[in-house]
């Protein structure tokens, strides 16, 4: 009888496999006078349906981003390598790092250091980035259709992301105008995204389709560009990045105009505007002024600006730090623009300073000559110069030897230019210089505009 009971308890408690049941249970037991029966030792009657397995739970080995998310995090990766000096991977994954360095950002700027991408943070980030760029030209808000709103002078998300989807956010993040340098141009339509597709294929040699649909591939080809150009790759299009394509010969975007108030990029010469796009190019490359002289990777760049510029490498073994370099990148950009023998190349500004003196003096045909401060308003793609450690550098007694400093005109606002030019703060940086009503400069110790391309100013 015991026998027959210790089977029947068995079949009840093994009748269902931990397999079918998602149950675990116990070996079967018995208690009978106080102790435990001795069990059969059966093995459980076949399972009913073999090939079903019991699902396993899901482990999920990094973060998971949703994908309307994707660019929005990259470019929240960008901002904060731009604004921390970081150096966070730009994949669009809110990973550990990621997280970590937003809690860094959020406690800097007196916010709770949760670590969450909120609207708050959002607007921070925006804030800082855009201080970090270039002085912005007539920098207005615009608004979308959808209520989105976007800077004019930077390209970037001025308030809430769009929702709805991935598209919807590339046309934000593709969306809004440029500034002074390319005009008005509509960033989200499908001929913008045609001549970026079309310019990359040309410049890297690529095989996009030129649909004018912002694909994976698409994007990845952006982010090796800017990569190459030693831009944030984050994938994203904004004035930075269409110059330097443009730079590189992708060729003016559609529908591209000055826009009003504001003078159009270069003198009205072929070699102004290559010497603007030069200039706006390397100040990319440098990050805007945030990577020095001082970093091993920029050691190649400054070598090229002295053996291509000046014709020549200092024999010092910290020749990148105890040798001014300032001339050298003006020759540099000057030779890489198509100045060809018209410009007189050198280590020292004075030299070629005298030399467009002098051509200016002579009335040749030489495209480069120099005039007085209060002769001539400056254009994009001149040269502006100031007397420097005291030499008393004038425009009527400049001869070689003098110490001075020359920078490029990139723009030109009401009531100052803007300049940049090489181993300003060990860097490549942009300077505003004031002008009058007239457009001279009247910032002191400047002498002398180098036009470029201008018979008279």
């Amino acid at each position: 009888m015991f026998e027959l009971l210790d089977e029947l308890e068995f079949e009840v408690l093994a009748g269902e496999t931990e397999e079918e049941s998602g149950v675990f249970l116990p070996a079967a037991t018995a208690v009978f006078g106080g102790r435990p029966a001795q069990t059969s030792r059966r093995k459980p009657p076949p399972r009913k349906y073999p090939w079903r397995r019991r699902p396993r739970p899901l482990v999920v080995s990094r973060p998971i981003s949703h994908p309307a998310g994707l660019e929005e995090v990259r470019w929240v990766q960008s901002t904060l390598n731009m604004v921390m000096n970081l150096r966070l991977p730009i994949d669009g994954i809110m990973g550990r790092k990621t997280r970590s360095a937003l809690r860094d950002f959020r406690r800097r700027e007196g916010l709770a250091a949760d670590g969450f991408l909120g609207s708050d943070t959002k607007k921070a980030l925006v804030d800082a980035r855009r201080k970090l760029s270039a002085p912005p030209v007539n920098a207005t808000t615009i608004s979308s259709a959808k209520g989105t709103m976007y800077n004019a002078a930077n390209g970037e998300p001025a308030g809430e992301p769009a929702q709805g989807g991935e598209e919807q956010f590339l046309g934000r993040i593709f969306g809004g105008v440029t500034g002074a340098y390319t005009g008005q141009t509509n960033r989200r339509s499908n001929q913008y995204l045609r001549w970026v597709q079309a310019g990359l294929n040309k410049i890297m040699g690529l095989r996009l389709a030129v649909d004018g649909i912002s694909g994976p591939k698409t994007r990845s080809a952006i982010r090796a560009f800017q990569q190459k150009q030693g831009l944030a790759a984050d994938g994203i299009v904004g004035p930075n990045t269409e110059r330097a394509l443009i730079a590189a010969g992708a060729g003016r975007p559609p529908h591209a105009g000055p826009i009003p108030g504001t003078t159009p990029v270069g003198n009205g010469s072929t070699l102004g505007n290559k010497i603007v796009q030069l200039a706006n190019q390397e100040h990319q490359r440098w990050q805007q002024g945030r990577v020095k002289e001082s970093d091993p990777r920029m050691r190649p760049v400054l070598e090229n600006y002295w053996r291509k510029g000046a014709g020549w490498l200092p024999d010092d073994p910290a020749w990148w730090a105890n040798y001014p370099w300032s001339a050298a990148f003006i020759s540099w950009v000057m030779r890489q623009a198509g100045a060809g023998s018209d410009f007189k190349y050198s280590a020292a500004h004075a030299v070629y300073t005298k030399a467009a003196k002098d051509n200016r003096l002579a009335g040749n045909q030489n495209p480069f000559k120099a005039y007085r401060i209060s002769e001539a308003a400056s254009q994009p793609g001149d040269l502006v110069c100031k007397s420097r450690a005291g030499s008393g550098a004038t425009y009527d007694n400049i001869r070689e030897g003098m110490q001075t400093h020359c920078d490029i005109v990139t723009e030109v606002q009401p009531g100052r230019l803007l300049t940049i030019g090489g181993n300003v703060s060990d860097s490549v940086k942009i300077t505003p210089v004031s002008i009058d009503g007239n457009g001279r400069i009247s910032a002191p110790g400047y002498f002398a505009v180098i036009k470029v391309g201008a018979s008279s100013p």
